[in-house]
């Protein structure tokens, strides 16, 4: 018992020299923004917000290539006129 018990405490001193990555870096070329303005915020509203970041990021960002935006909702989202999210797809040689 001493024996096991000795390679198990001496199994765990060598955890910190074992390299793992519990979530693997990943690029996708792709950044996602959601915007969530105060609850009740009427469409045209939303919809000049994203304009006006749209237009920062176009200037703060040269990676992207698309900006895909989508405002409100519809259909089963029709509640959601205070949402926005933006889709960025970057280029592929970038800092």
């Amino acid at each position: 018992m001493v024996g096991v018990t000795a390679l198990f405490v001496g199994s765990l001193a060598l955890v910190p020299f074992i390299g793992f990555e519990l979530m693997p870096e990943t690029d996708e070329g792709e950044v996602r923004v959601d915007v969530e303005l105060p609850s009740g915020t009427r469409v045209g509203i939303t919809d000049d917000v994203m304009r006006q970041l749209e237009d920062i990021i176009l200037a703060q960002v040269p990676e992207a290539t698309h900006i895909v935006a989508e405002v409100g909702g519809g259909g089963w989202r029709a509640w959601s006129t205070n949402r926005g999210n933006f889709r960025i797809s970057l280029a592929e040689e970038r800092e």
